[in-house]
This record gives C-alpha cells, sequence and structure tokens, in this order.
C-alpha cells in the first residue's frame, strides 16, 4: 500500500502557516491610551530595560495552521494503492477502419493491408498476455464481429475483413469499444487517421491507442457526372457535364473516357444528318497515358476514338477542380466516366450515369383557371417530352392520376399516388401543411437545388399573394421573411417514393409566354423536370452508403439483389446499405433491373494525411510508466474519500472564525483626558 497525490503542487499551500506565524510573533506597537492624568505615573523609576517576552502563539493560531494544512492536503487529491482481488484477464478491442480510403496504396500493399497485419500482431500479444480479444469493424455503423477470441481466431477473423467503398464512423466505434473493454480494457485503432483528428470523449482518448497507416495523397477523382437534354431541340442529343477533381498537392493531367455500357445502350431518333457523328467516329483524339500529360509527343499516342466511346484531358492545378460539358451524345443508356489516371486510389475513378430517351410524360393539371392549362399545354408540346391534360378541381378524380399531377390552389385530402407539385395550397394532408397567408415576403434564403437552377431573380416568382408554408419532411428550397417570421416559399423532397414539390405561389399563366418573365418559364421547366419520373426500363443509379429501400408505393418491392458483394434477399419494407461500387441486378416480380452504384464521397477521396509527431523518449518512458500501471492487475488507485468535501467545510470554518475575531476586537474609545 501506498499513498500519492494527483496535484501535489498543491501541498506548497501548507507554507502558509509561516507567514501566519509571523503574524502572531511579530513586536506590534502599543496603541496610545487616554487617561485622566499622569500624576502617579511620573513617580514611578522606569526599568533599565524592558522585560523580554517569550514568543507564545496562541491556541487560535494552531487552529489556524491545522485548517490551511488540512486544506492543502484535500486540494492535492491524495490517494492510496490498495491491494485488488484476482479476477478474469482484461478485454482487448481491437477497432479496424475498414473505409474506402484504407484502398489507398502506400508502396507495395494497401493502407488496409498493413492495418491488417498490424493488427494480426498486436493480436498475438494480447493473446500471450492471456487477454479475451473483441473485434470491432469500424463501417457506415460500427460492427462487433466476434468477441473472446484467442490469438488464432482473432487471426483468422482480421483476415476476412475486406474494405468498404463506405465512410467509417470512427467514433462511434471507439465509443462502443469504450463500453465493451471496461474501466481496465484496452483499446487498440487501426486506421489511415491520426489519433488527435478523432473525435472522441475523454475516456476513450485515455484507453484507446490509435495505429496510423498511410500518408500518400497522390488522388484524382470524378466527383459528379449530369446528364441534360435540350426540351426545345429538334435534335436528339444529350448534354453531359462531369467533374473531374484532383486532391494531390501537385498539379496532374489525366485522361477522361465516356465509355456507354453495351447492353443498355441505343441509338437516339434524330431528324437531322447522321453525317457528323460518322465523321466523329474517325476522328483521333490524344488521351492522356498514365497520368502524363498530354502536351508533348513521347508522353501521347493518337488512338481512334469510335463513337459513342468520347475521350478527353483534362489538366487540373494542385487541389483544383474542373466541370467538363461534352455535347452531342447521340444515344441513350448507362454510361461510365472513368479517369486513365494512375493515382493512389482507384475506387473514385469511375461514376455511373444514364442518358435517358426520349418519352411523353402524362401531366394532369387539376384547376379552375382555363388560361393556366392552355398555356400549359402549350410549354409542353414545345419542350417535347410532356403531355398536359386540365380537369377542374371538382372533376378530380384520384383513380385517374397523371405521371405528374399539379395541383393549382387546390389540396385533395388524401395524396396521390404520383409525383406530385402543389401550387399556392389552400388547404394541408399528409403532403403539405399551410400556415396562414403571407403578408409582404422578401427572400431570406435561397438554397443550392435543380428548381432553381437558371432562376436568377426569385423574388418575381412570388406573386401578390404568396401563402405561408409550414416545415415537415420536405426539405426548403427556398425561404422568405414576413411580418419578422421564417416561412418556407418552396419545398422539396422524396417521400415514399414519390418526389413531391409545394410552393407558396401560382405559376402566373402570362410569365409562360411572356419574354419578361423568364424566371417563371424556367422555375415550370425545372419543376417538370424535377418531378419526371424515371421509366420502369431505367436503371437505377445510387451512390456507396445510401440504403437502398426494398419498395414503394409506385414499384414492386426489389425482393434480390445481386452484385460485388453478394446475393441479398429483401422482405417486404426492407432497406440495405449498399456497401460495394459496381453494377448489380435487382429483381421483383416483374422481372429484374439494372442497379449501379457508384462511390462519390470527397472526404474519403482527399487520401492525403499528416503522419503523426514523434514522440520523445521522455514522453514514451511516461506512456510505458502509465501503461505499467495501467496492465497492473495486483492492485488499483484508490481515491481516499470525503477529503475534497473537506475544503468546503474547512473555507467556512476559517471565514466564521475571522468574522467572530472581527467582531471582538475592542473599539477605541475616547474620551475627554489626557492622551498618554
Amino acid at each position: 500500500m501506498g499513498i500519492g497525490f494527483e496535484n501535489p503542487a498543491w501541498l506548497l499551500g501548507a507554507g502558509l502557516i509561516l507567514p501566519l506565524a509571523w503574524l502572531y510573533l511579530r513586536v506590534r506597537p502599543r496603541p496610545p491610551a487616554v487617561v485622566s492624568t499622569l500624576r502617579i505615573w511620573r513617580h514611578v523609576p522606569s526599568p533599565a530595560s524592558p522585560p523580554r517576552r517569550r514568543p507564545k502563539l496562541p491556541p487560535l493560531f494552531l487552529l489556524q495552521a491545522l485548517l490551511i494544512l488540512v486544506s492543502s492536503i484535500a486540494l492535492s487529491a491524495p490517494y492510496r494503492k490498495e491491494p485488488r482481488p484476482p479476477g478474469p484477464p482484461r478485454d482487448a478491442i481491437l477497432v479496424a477502419d475498414v473505409s474506402a480510403s484504407m484502398q489507398s496504396k502506400d508502396g507495395a500493399s494497401t493502407r488496409f493491408e498493413a492495418a491488417i497485419a498490424k493488427a494480426e500482431e498486436r493480436s498475438d500479444e494480447l493473446a500471450a498476455e492471456g487477454r479475451r480479444i473483441t473485434i470491432i469493424r469500424a463501417g457506415p455503423q460500427p460492427d462487433v464481429l466476434a468477441s473472446g477470441l484467442d490469438g488464432a481466431t482473432a487471426r483468422e477473423t482480421l483476415q476476412e475483413l475486406e474494405a468498404l467503398d463506405t465512410s467509417a464512423n470512427l467514433t462511434a466505434a471507439i465509443e462502443l469499444a469504450v463500453t465493451l473493454a471496461g474501466p481496465d480494457g484496452s483499446i487498440d485503432v487501426f486506421s489511415d487517421v491520426a489519433g488527435d483528428a478523432i473525435v472522441m470523449s475523454r475516456e476513450a482518448r485515455g484507453a484507446a491507442t490509435v495505429h496510423a497507416f498511410g500518408a500518400s495523397g497522390d488522388n484524382v477523382a470524378v466527383t459528379d457526372v449530369r446528364v441534360q437534354t435540350n426540351p426545345f431541340g429538334h435534335e436528339s442529343t444529350a448534354r453531359l457535364l462531369v467533374t473531374v477533381r484532383n486532391y494531390s498537392v501537385l498539379p496532374r493531367t489525366v485522361g477522361l473516357e465516356i465509355i456507354p455500357l453495351e447492353d443498355d445502350v441505343s441509338a437516339m431518333e434524330s431528324e437531322t444528318d447522321l453525317a457528323s457523328a460518322d465523321a466523329a467516329a474517325a476522328q483521333t483524339v490524344p488521351v492522356a497515358m498514365d497520368g502524363k500529360d498530354a502536351g508533348s509527343d513521347d508522353e501521347t499516342e493518337e488512338i481512334a476514338v469510335p463513337e459513342p466511346q468520347l475521350g478527353h484531358v483534362v489538366a487540373l492545378d494542385a487541389g483544383g477542380q474542373e466541370m467538363l460539358s461534352i455535347d452531342g451524345v447521340r444515344w441513350t443508356g448507362a454510361f461510365e466516366a472513368r479517369l486513365t489516371a494512375d493515382d493512389d486510389l482507384a475506387l473514385d475513378d469511375v461514376v455511373y450515369g444514364y442518358v435517358p430517351g426520349s418519352r411523353s410524360i402524362d401531366v394532369l393539371l387539376v384547376s379552375d383557371d382555363a388560361e393556366l392549362a392552355e398555356r400549359l399545354a402549350w410549354l409542353a408540346e414545345r419542350a417535347g417530352s410532356f403531355s398536359v391534360r386540365a380537369v377542374a378541381s371538382e372533376q378530380y378524380d384520384p383513380q385517374n392520376v397523371g405521371e405528374i399531377t399539379l395541383f393549382d390552389r387546390h389540396v385533395p385530402k388524401l395524396p396521390p399516388p404520383s409525383n406530385v407539385a402543389y401550387l399556392a395550397p389552400s388547404s394541408g394532408n399528409a403532403d403539405v401543411t399551410v400556415v396562414q397567408q403571407a403578408g409582404d415576403v422578401k427572400i431570406a434564403e435561397r438554397r443550392d437545388h435543380a428548381l432553381l437552377r437558371g432562376v436568377t431573380v426569385t423574388q418575381g416568382l412570388l406573386g401578390k399573394e404568396p401563402v405561408g408554408l409550414a416545415p415537415g419532411a420536405l426539405r426548403p428550397v427556398l425561404l422568405g421573411r414576413s411580418d419578422g417570421r421564417e416561412i418556407a416559399l418552396v419545398q422539396a423532397g422524396e417521400v415514399g417514393g414519390r418526389q413531391i414539390v409545394t410552393t407558396a405561389f401560382r405559376i402566373d399563366p402570362a410569365a409562360l409566354t411572356r419574354a419578361d418573365d423568364l424566371p417563371s418559364l424556367i422555375f415550370t421547366l425545372n419543376l417538370l423536370s424535377f418531378l419526371e419520373p424515371q421509366s420502369t426500363e431505367a436503371p437505377l443509379l445510387r451512390t456507396t452508403g445510401e440504403r437502398l429501400r426494398a419498395g414503394s408505393r409506385l414499384a414492386a418491392p426489389i425482393e434480390r439483389l445481386d452484385g460485388p458483394d453478394g446475393v441479398h434477399e429483401l422482405g417486404a419494407g426492407a432497406d440495405l446499405t449498399l456497401q460495394q461500387a459496381g453494377v448489380y441486378e435487382a429483381t421483383n416480380r416483374t422481372g429484374t433491373r439494372p442497379l449501379y452504384v457508384s462511390f462519390i464521397d470527397a472526404t474519403e477521396s482527399d487520401i492525403h494525411r499528416e503522419t503523426a509527431p514523434a514522440r520523445t523518449d521522455e514522453a514514451e518512458s511516461i506512456s510505458e510508466e502509465e501503461a505499467a500501471t495501467a496492465q497492473d492487475d495486483t492492485a488499483a488507485w484508490t481515491p481516499i474519500p470525503y477529503l475534497r468535501e473537506v475544503l468546503l467545510l474547512v473555507a467556512v470554518i476559517l471565514l466564521a472564525e475571522w468574522l467572530v475575531v472581527a467582531a471582538m476586537a475592542p473599539g477605541r474609545k475616547r474620551s475627554a483626558g489626557t492622551e498618554a
């Protein structure tokens, strides 16, 4: 058994006893006294020398010194080391980071391979100490793979792990490890993120040892793919917008290929001469080879790029990005945008997209405004892919809706099963909640959304009397301020597999044909495009980390999913997190449908990691001493109880004592007489 102090510096507070003793022992001049006469004192002979006084400390000093000493000891937080009864060996937790960035190359191996090798070594060390081993996989959600393992079984479990194409919630995984390890367990984290960059509690930071891997940062990624079609053009062509970003600290020049997937590609119908397409088929395009610059002859080669494959060269500054516009695409179907660069993370070099074919979309307008119906039909006819039919609000039949249903100042009690937009709703239902009529409204916030792309002046959309929309399941896209309060002006989102839009304003019929009301025209086209349902024959496009629902109200549920990570059987209402990028096949009772899953994650693509600072010998020795104390199974440091509570009691007693002494001090009474 031994005694120690957590804050030994507070013991210096006991030195206050010395100035306290000086206050009591110092020679203080006597105060003058007022007497009636000095006649008798003049006859008293003065002593030759004043008598010596022995130093004498009153009992009050001893009490005050004792209180100061006890206070200093209490503030220093003393503890004692007591023997602990023997028990089972402590748990050891191994946390393996399986995020996408762990697939980055560092030399001949990946970060994940290096981390697993180190984890296997650590499991052998723990097994030699007789420890039980628990393995946690840190993915989007932490997963306890096994517990109570010996060294050989832990090795086998670690070897079965694979890196996922998603991010990882390291904070949740480490906090789970803390609860499993208990106060005396150990935690080892194997990741490419340094320990000081992981958000964790103080308890977790004290228990966890982070083994960091990887310092490379050479990566270029495809971060976005968009497909645009011209609704007013006579040519059946599409435009692809591909965004490429350089995460490296050095400039890079890479090649980009647009490769249609053969099973899904078909030619677009066109009224124009296709001779230009034939000519483009024989053209040669310089493509960067092995990620080198295509600007010199010895680093590039001229290759034929047949239609529909398109080749491009992208030059990027360090940390820069560029959006490429690829026009004149004359085919429909799924495709992949692929980088031909040699970088450290190949996962984000491929992103899937889809060029839709032309088809007529049935739009039902429920409105009592004949002019709106006429002008919207005129606009839809020129857009080429929409067919509008209109009914009055009293004639609305819930059983006869369109693929897109627009309600103009009318809200049915039951929402329709199709994609729907509520324009200036007069009341609410399960899709929309109306607050009240708004007064003078000013635009307060505009958020990036497909509904507002190209709309430069949003104030002109509001009209004269916009309504107020309450927040709900839909995401606010345009916010306004009226009478000192904030209201939603445009909301959009997906509920139950349906695309829903609510607006606080209605579409002005005159604005659809008036040149100076271009924002209303563009917003209407964006609205129709956003609500356009995907063809049942079109593939599904998703990104890793998304939860795939088995079904919705509009489609038969997915019963089986075949993909890179195996076969998944889905029950009714089930969902599944997509953990691997690639091509899947979704099966339901009506047939099969391709599912293309892309990896797009800026955090994981930014693979540059700062190396952890090296420890000094002194820091290592301190760490070893602390570790030896923490791993000592025969003793434990236990705080001595009630000493901290003594501090408050001491302060109260000292204050009370000084107040009593001050109250009892004799006052100076002056009276008429002679001052000695």
